[in-house]
């Protein structure tokens, strides 16, 4: 696979250029669906390689983007496109995202943000502190243009050992990056507020 950096584009430029595609291509578009492989492309913030159905200028139908940051943050989508953009259902991953957080999200997207109906799945792995590794599960919600507006269930838990740190009500800033709110220890809760939360049984 053809590798490519984005050392010397800065991330505001890449969004620009992206946004400037999606308006693009909102039109009624008579060419053709052909498939690609590796084909350059800039998405999400981030370079990389495209592989999957094209229309006219850029991706349209099911396809895989594989890019990063800088050249170093791993980007990921893998699902539905449309103009230019994830558009539909799919699942996203970006690494390092916040912190030392990597986020992995399934469900509809919209304008390349995530839009609709969605679950939403984050690892904590610190090069420094590799025996801290946990895992950050949120109950399914909708989502309004890559951000959580309402405080959604959530629970940590350690990677290894499988045990519930913490139960906790998140949300996202305007950024789409997290915000906690309430939060109770392994032990504050009942059992059936456990099951109330809705997403204890995932872990």
């Amino acid at each position: 696979m053809e590798t490519c950096s984005s050392l010397d584009t800065a991330k505001e430029d890449i969004d620009a250029l992206a946004e400037q595609k999606c308006q693009e291509m909102q039109h009624v578009c008579t060419a053709p669906i052909i498939y690609v492989e590796n084909i350059p492309y800039a998405c999400l913030g981030s370079y990389g390689t495209y592989t999957g159905d094209w229309m006219g200028a850029g991706p349209s139908g099911a396809g895989t983007y594989t890019g990063a940051v800088y050249g170093t943050n791993a980007v990921s989508y893998t699902g539905d496109w449309g103009y230019g953009l994830p558009n539909g259902e799919g699942q996203l991953y970006m690494e390092n995202y916040l912190g030392d957080w990597d986020m992995t999200y399934n469900g509809q997207m919209k304008n390349g943000k995530r839009d609709g109906t969605g679950s939403w799945f984050e690892s904590y792995d610190n090069k420094y502190q590799p025996d801290n590794e946990m895992f950050r599960i949120y109950a399914q919600a909708n989502y309004v243009d890559g951000q959580l507006t309402d405080w959604t269930d959530c629970v940590t838990y350690d990677a290894a050992t499988g045990e519930v740190e913490q139960y906790c009500k998140m949300k996202t800033d305007e950024y789409g990056n997290p915000l906690m709110g309430e939060t109770w220890g392994p032990d504050d809760l009942s059992p059936e507020d456990k099951e109330t939360l809705g997403i204890a049984t995932a872990v």
